[in-house]
């Protein structure tokens, strides 16, 4: 369980700032999101996912125009002291392995792609 408080607030990741809703947990129980269908915070599902309008932070950088492109990349380090990122309206290519390709989403609402093969090398 989680109860709080709805807000509306002006949201800054880096120098990109917008407006936005979200709900400041006020009391929870020791496994809050157990019981929930949802398994995100921060507000970067496809809209169809999102508790309500403006829920979504990507949604709300894209309403009000703030990215150079409409996009956001994340960057796993591979090891311990390799620092992981998130950049919004843009993607580093030096963080890249390979060309980047476009794929459909093939569940509505999940981050979801369908996969023929995958190579992982050491």
């Amino acid at each position: 369980e989680i109860s709080g408080v709805f807000m509306k607030d002006h949201i800054c990741v880096g120098s990109i700032c917008t407006h936005g809703n979200f709900v400041t947990a006020t009391e929870e129980s020791d496994e809050p999101f157990s019981l929930v269908p949802f398994d995100g915070i921060l507000g970067l599902s496809l809209p169809q996912m999102s508790e309500g309008a403006h829920f979504n932070v990507l949604d709300c950088m894209i309403r009000d125009r703030v990215l150079k492109r409409n996009v956001f990349a994340v960057f796993f380090g591979a090891e311990d002291n390799e620092e992981s990122e998130i950049t919004f309206g843009e993607y580093r290519t030096e963080r890249m392995a390979s060309d980047l390709f476009w794929v459909p989403v093939t569940n509505p609402g999940y981050w979801q792609v369908e996969m023929e093969d995958i190579t992982i090398h050491d």
